[in-house]
């Protein structure tokens, strides 16, 4: 779970700082204290615990 929720700081990090500057310049006026919180969770630890969890079930 650790490991999907540093996934998600690396995609806020790539998508807060590589891409949005050029496709969405309008991206950078979002607080990036809530785009990273939803990153982090919503995009990094949920999903990686549902992955965690279906596995284990297998």
């Amino acid at each position: 779970m650790l490991l999907s929720a540093i996934d998600g700081l690396l995609l806020w990090l790539v998508n807060f700082y590589v891409i949005a500057p050029v496709a969405f310049p309008w991206f950078g006026m979002a607080d990036p204290v809530v785009q990273f919180i939803a990153h982090a969770f919503f995009f990094g630890t949920a999903p990686g615990s549902l992955l965690t969890w279906r596995l284990a079930r297998r």
